[in-house]
């Protein structure tokens, strides 16, 4: 698939820059507003910036360049990277709002938001560093690039922002201390989830058992041509191919060891119901050959050679022609025969070429004394190759094949292995075909090979290596944020909104017919670790102030978490406008995935908290 491999780099290469720079520009603006200082978007910026540059390098080290998934790693490092630093700034900046200097300001940031921040990144990252198990070579290199891009924005975060804040010679790039309103929108937020607790919570976990019955039905896409970008050349002829014609694209070829294995299983593949067409050297290789010459040689006796030539007599010749044709349409006519008109229309022409002749025109006597010639030639070679032929021997393989084309011998046979291809005989982008077309080739040999079979392999080991991507890192998760907290009750909390999150996610994908597929898939593991930062960094201001001020941490921490979380939903949804449709569901999912995660954290997760509160 030559074009199709091309035509998919070049759109890479756009879709690269595309979502890169929508993301890096969405993200930008978004930070500036927020804060409303330069100062503090090229701050927070910075260490972004090093970790992507630290990331290409690694990159380029480790795996040489990047392809169609892998490319993803962009965005989706962009919209999660910037988040440690704006939980820190957002910290920093509350430090210095209550008086205090930029040392103490950043000490005091570091101390209680690092905590999250490394939890939350940790955890992140361990997601994506879970893709590693998968089979599927790309997606393990893009959970490995996104791993060690959220590690070093991490750290670089931690390390890097807190001296760029301090430092004098960078003094010029320090954010003054500003009052935030005290009657924020925050704060009115804050009580309207604390008013009706009981209702957000009901709600929100109704929604998520409705949606669970939804998400079981969904099924995956297996049609490889539609996770490429529409109207692609290469995806056209693909489909007319396959569609239209019996040389599918889809084709896939047996191995045989002997030419008679080889006519075996062409013989075996033309009976199964799916598969259309068969191609294999021995269809070029005359069967029944020994009745076939017995027959040739009991005719060797009769042909006898051509005559010798002799000079044209036209006159006589369409005399002769002419009275015969007189003779066939008058018993025509007295039988009453249903050829009688072509037999009129055949007397009529002759009558017409007699008169040509007889007007004596010397070219006409050329051209046909030409035509004899031609004929009784033709006729001799025919006798020749007849008598040849019946005095001949069987038709050997190595015969064929230095008659056929190079190209098409070296694709039918090489090396005594003799390739036997079955074109299906129906689409494979439903699974029940590819089952049904595999079952059937199994059945004729144990090693088939091509499209069908790879594509089925990578489907199901690309399924399978997510499904325990998925457990693996909501194993991680958990283990993490326990860790972290050290007690059941927070560690619940942090994880609960991320439960239903999950649920939302899985039945809405259903509900907006969004199938999956190798692109999309990947986005349940990383919601597991993207989405429950939101909450753990609820959760430790929860701790923080006391267990009873959940105004104060919607106020402060759920603004730091509003900031990240639509930081985060602006880099996946830069994936959305990439043209390759796997990629662009990718991004679709996964700001659904966030998008749900912060309403569950910022309001689910409130409610649940203050419900805690009252009741101890």
């Amino acid at each position: 698939f030559p074009a199709l491999v091309a035509d998919e780099a070049r759109s890479l290469g756009r879709d690269l820059a595309l979502t890169t720079g929508l993301a890096l520009i969405g993200i930008c603006l978004l930070f500036g507003l927020a804060f409303r200082s330069v100062r503090v978007l090229v701050i927070g910026v910075f260490p972004l910036l090093l970790s992507l540059v630290g990331t290409l390098a690694f990159a380029r080290v480790a795996f040489g360049s990047l392809n169609l998934i892998t490319s993803a790693f962009m965005a989706t490092l962009i919209g999660l990277g910037v988040d440690f630093s704006i939980h820190l700034m957002s910290r920093y900046l509350e430090a210095l709002e209550e008086g205090r200097d930029s040392p103490e300001a950043i000490e005091e940031a570091v101390m209680y938001s690092g905590p999250g921040m490394l939890t939350g990144g940790l955890t992140s990252a361990g997601a994506f560093l879970a893709l590693m198990i998968n089979d599927v070579p790309a997606f393990a290199e893009m959970g490995v690039l996104s791993g060690v891009g959220l590690l070093l924005s991490l750290f670089g975060t931690l390390l890097v922002l807190p001296a760029m804040v301090v430092s004098e010679r960078l003094a010029f790039l320090r954010p003054n201390p500003r009052k935030r309103d005290a009657k924020a929108s925050p704060g009115r937020w804050a009580g309207w989830v604390t008013a009706r607790p009981g209702l957000l919570t009901l709600v929100g976990v109704a929604v998520a058992l409705a949606m669970i019955p939804a998400g079981i039905g969904n099924s995956y896409n297996w049609n490889y041509p539609e996770y490429m970008p529409e109207g692609l050349p290469s995806v056209e002829t693909w489909n007319r191919l396959s569609q239209d014609t019996e040389f599918s694209t889809e084709v896939a070829a047996l191995t045989a060891e002997s030419p008679e294995q080889a006519e075996v299983f062409a013989d075996t593949l033309k009976k199964l119901p799916t598969v259309r067409r068969v191609e294999s050297i021995t269809q070029f290789v005359p069967r029944d050959q020994e009745e076939k010459l017995a027959r040739l040689r009991s005719l060797a006796t009769r042909i006898e050679p051509p005559p010798e030539p002799r000079s044209v007599d036209l006159e006589e010749g369409m005399e002769t022609l002419r009275d015969a044709i007189e003779d066939l349409h008058f018993e025509a006519k007295r039988a009453e025969s249903e050829r009688l008109p072509a037999l009129k229309a055949l007397l009529d022409e002759t009558k017409r070429l007699d008169q040509i002749v007889d007007s004596g025109d010397a070219e006409v006597q050329r051209r046909a004394r030409t035509l004899d010639t031609e004929i009784r030639s033709l006729r001799g070679d025919a006798l020749g190759a007849l008598r040849r032929v019946s005095n001949g021997s069987e038709v050997t393989l190595e015969e064929i094949g230095a008659k056929l084309p190079r190209e098409l011998n070296q694709r039918l046979r090489s090396d005594e292995h003799y390739a036997v291809y079955a074109y299906p005989s129906m689409g494979l982008g439903e699974e029940a075909n590819v089952v049904a077309f595999l079952d059937d080739l199994y059945s004729v040999d144990s090693t088939p090979v091509g499209f069908a079979v790879q594509h089925w392999h990578n489907m199901t080991s690309t399924i399978e290596g997510f499904e325990e991507a998925f457990l693996l890192a909501l194993l991680a998760v958990c283990l993490l944020v326990f860790a972290d907290f050290r007690q059941l009750t927070p560690t619940l909390a942090s994880l609960s909104p991320l439960a239903v999150a999950i649920a939302w996610v899985w039945g809405g994908m259903a509900l907006l017919e969004i199938k999956y597929n190798p692109g999309n898939i990947i986005a349940f593991p990383l919601v597991l670790g993207i989405g429950v930062d939101a909450g753990v960094h609820i959760v430790h201001r929860w701790e923080q102030e006391g267990r009873g001020r959940i105004t104060e941490v919607i106020r402060h921490t759920g603004f730091a978490v509003f900031m990240s979380t639509a930081t985060t939903m602006i880099g996946f949804g830069a994936l959305s406008f990439a043209s390759n449709r796997a990629l662009a569901s990718l991004g679709v999912v996964l700001l659904l995935g966030v998008g749900a995660c912060l309403v569950t954290a910022t309001v689910l997760l409130p409610a649940w908290l203050h419900t805690l509160k009252r009741k101890s």
